[in-house]
């Protein structure tokens, strides 16, 4: 995707910011993305991913939950930690979405 960074720093680190990366792409090539993050991971970046799949989500390292509306009556910390722990959250509609996921 046009929005991926790319880059190497003299201090080989670098954080990647991607917002909803994996809109209209097969899950053959979400597959691959998320190969190639892990790769840039297990060479030391960090990745920040906007996303709202479900599928992504439950993938991901640490959550970051925002809402629990959007616009002005958005923007506020709903939950933070790892993603089998957001379905406890009983303010988090991504927690309520997650539980599906995680009970496959």
């Amino acid at each position: 995707r046009e929005s991926l960074i790319h880059g190497v720093t003299a201090h080989n680190w670098f954080v990647h910011y991607l917002l909803n990366m994996y809109k209209g792409l097969h899950f053959h090539d979400i597959k691959k993305l998320l190969e190639s993050f892990n790769a840039l991971i297990e060479n030391g970046h960090t990745i920040l991913v906007i996303e709202h799949n479900p599928d992504i989500i439950k993938c991901a390292d640490w959550l970051i939950d925002l809402g629990k509306e959007g616009g002005k009556n958005g923007g506020e910390l709903i939950f933070t930690g790892l993603p089998e722990d957001i379905i406890n959250c009983k303010e988090s509609s991504t927690g309520e979405f997650l539980k599906e996921k995680f009970a496959n």
